[in-house]
């Protein structure tokens, strides 16, 4: 975007060759829905104590955390990842009751859901049928959510 049309497209290039998001003299940035269009937008401080804001016009966009976990659970890792065709993701934290895990396509599509046992801190996934790419997954436990993304290769 541009100072008088501050908006991206998901497929604009807002990282460096490495994956780093890099905004050169942008304070710390971050994701949310700030116009309640159910895709992420931006903000951002600037050192000359301005805020920007960067509005998603895209369709195709990952899912909104509406309500991020504090600190009861986390999705602290899968193993291996890159992974071709099966992980096990790793969760750390108290879960209350039931739990629900959702895979997204970098579309922001849902392509798979599962619940989670009580007690289990490993959660097998296998992405046999999936195209290789970026997914996220999204932990729901209580109201609260974690999500991590992760990389399937062919």
């Amino acid at each position: 975007g541009t100072d008088n049309d501050p908006q991206f497209n998901s497929g604009t290039r807002l990282d460096d060759e490495n994956g780093r998001i890099r905004l050169s003299g942008y304070a710390r940035i971050d994701l949310f829905d700030w116009n309640g269009d159910g895709f992420y937008d931006i903000v951002t401080g600037l050192r000359e104590s301005e805020i920007r804001l960067y509005i998603n016009a895209s369709e195709n966009s990952a899912p909104v955390v509406t309500n991020p976990s504090p600190a009861g659970f986390v999705i602290m890792s899968n193993y291996p990842n890159p992974f071709n065709n099966s992980t096990k993701l790793v969760y750390g934290g108290l879960l209350l009751g039931s739990s629900k895990l959702e895979i997204f396509n970098p579309f922001g599509q849902t392509v798979s859901t599962m619940d989670v046992s009580l007690g289990q801190l490993e959660i097998p996934l296998d992405l046999t049928d999936y195209p290789a790419g970026n997914y996220l997954v999204r932990l729901s436990n209580a109201g609260q959510y974690s999500t991590k993304m992760i990389t399937l290769t062919k």
